[in-house]
């Protein structure tokens, strides 16, 4: 089953049931009730990015998918230096490990 997270617009949703009803074998009645949906912070976070990952440029995802590709067939390979680079290019990180010069 597929979720389409623009349905998603709260915690609650009225959703409506059909049972079978008395006039009839088979006629339905309509009763209402309320399910209750609870995201984790982890999948609110990919639910709030989710339409940006969605608009980015083609080349980009094409990129996306040739790196993911590489990935999952155990060819994909970055030198420390590189890693080392971006790490400190990071603000977040920069801040979370103190890392900023000293004045």
């Amino acid at each position: 089953m597929k979720i389409d997270p623009k349905h998603i617009s709260g915690t609650s949703q009225e959703t409506s049931s059909v049972t079978p009803g008395r006039r009839g074998p088979g006629t339905p009645t309509v009763s209402s009730g309320t399910d209750e949906l609870v995201l984790s912070s982890r999948a609110e976070e990919f639910r709030r990015v989710r339409p940006q990952l969605d608009s980015l440029p083609e080349s980009r995802q094409e990129r996306i998918a040739h790196i993911r590709n590489q990935v999952s067939e155990n060819t994909y390979w970055v030198s420390g230096e590189d890693i080392a680079e971006a790490i400190l290019r990071d603000e977040a990180t920069v801040g979370q490990l103190d890392l900023r010069p000293e004045k």
